[in-house]
């Protein structure tokens, strides 16, 4: 009889919710990217997305801030959505 660990089943259950947050943003993101008109008409939401996930590691895990980031450091979005409508990104 195998006996339950509580606590390997809590990581398991976090490892299942970053990797869900974690596609939800990738998924966004790349909407961001594809949507360059309706991203600089929502570039203010979008940049707060982005400081409410960077700022909240605890919530959204590490590496998932951390990439947040890094995105955020590379420009603002405003100024890479302005890119993408350039064709400079």
């Amino acid at each position: 009889m195998q006996v339950l660990n509580p606590s390997r089943l809590a990581d398991a259950l976090d490892t299942d919710k970053y990797q869900g947050i974690s596609a939800a943003f990738s998924g966004f993101h790349r909407w961001v990217m594809a949507h360059s008109m309706e991203s600089q008409t929502l570039a203010k939401d979008i940049t707060h997305a982005y400081q409410i996930i960077s700022a909240n590691s605890g919530c959204f895990g590490a590496d998932l801030a951390a990439a947040v980031s890094s995105v955020w450091q590379s420009a603002t979005v405003e100024n890479q959505v302005k890119d993408i409508l350039m064709g400079t990104r």
